[in-house]
């Protein structure tokens, strides 16, 4: 069986930090999941360097990553030759791969942390998703994940509590994707390129998806498919949009919206939209599954 978290909480007027909005549901925040505090290995071929593609790489020719545009290398840059940055793969001797300047080695490499995002790249996986966690052992799927897949596409549900795992019972936070109170416990979600994502915002009664009308009757002009194709340009960038006179932007790095005359901020949650996968689904677990936490809702 398993139970969800839901919000019910009114918004608020000023942003609230991600530890904040955790701990409002969630007590004993552990270290991240797949996506957290956990060091990468540098390899021995130097990787794309985020910072210069974002135009903020202080390190210049001295970076230890490559200058080249990450469009470019993935074939479907839109802007060509008449692109501003580098479009000639750098060779992995490169003198960019030397130390940073001001550190010493001391006869040996450096690690660099990096951190992954919290859910996975799409586009390795088979199926439309997977549900894994990470034991110690390397990652393992999750038995009836599609009950899990069907919570977290629902933006009120913050986080499930799961009872069918090796470890027990344990509770996944999806704002941050983590497992709470077992830190040797990580957890993602594996896509894939058909998944279809579905962008929210918490109006004044519920959530609302960009693209519908909402709580007052209007909808707003920016559909979640162009709000996903400019965060997968750049996940730390913004959006801005109109509703009449007033304007809004949609701030990816914080995941909030906000109004740019009055400072006023709404929440914002990027899910998938359901997908059941294909195969014999176990009924009765998910009817089970989902009357415990209505239940469990109404008594919060």
């Amino acid at each position: 069986m398993a139970s969800n978290w839901d919000e019910c909480t009114g918004e608020s007027r000023h942003q609230k930090s991600d530890s904040e909005e955790s701990s409002t549901s969630f007590s004993g925040a552990d270290s991240d999941s797949g996506s957290s505090s956990g060091n990468e290995a540098r390899h021995t071929t130097a990787k794309v360097c985020k910072n210069y593609n974002s135009g903020r790489c202080h390190y210049g020719d001295k970076c230890w990553d490559q200058h080249i545009c990450i469009h470019h290398l993935k074939g479907f840059c839109r802007y060509g030759t008449g692109c501003r940055l580098n479009h000639k793969q750098i060779s992995s001797s490169s003198p960019r791969q030397s130390e940073r300047p001001g550190r010493k080695s001391h006869g040996r490499q450096r690690r660099r942390s990096r951190s992954p995002s919290p859910v996975e790249s799409d586009g390795d996986s088979d199926r439309p998703y997977r549900w894994q966690l990470d034991m110690g052992k390397g990652w393992e799927d999750i038995a009836n994940n599609y009950v899990i897949e069907a919570q977290y596409s629902c933006p009120n549900t913050k986080g499930i509590k799961i009872y069918n795992t090796c470890a027990g019972a344990i509770s996944i936070d999806f704002t941050k994707m983590r497992v709470l109170k077992k830190s040797n416990i990580k957890v993602r979600r594996k896509g894939s390129r058909q998944t279809e994502w579905l962008w929210w915002y918490r109006g004044d009664q519920s959530w609302s998806c960009y693209g519908e009308k909402g709580s007052k009757g209007k909808a707003s002009p920016l559909q979640s498919s162009k709000l996903e194709r400019e965060y997968q340009n750049n996940r730390k960038g913004s959006v801005q949009f109109n509703i009449d006179s007033t304007t809004y932007e949609v701030n990816f790095r914080g995941m909030f919206q906000k109004n740019v005359s009055t400072g006023h901020i709404r929440r914002v949650r990027r899910r998938p939209k359901y997908d059941p996968q294909s195969g014999v689904v176990d009924v009765q677990f998910l009817v089970l599954t989902l009357r415990g936490a209505t239940n469990g809702n109404k008594k919060a």
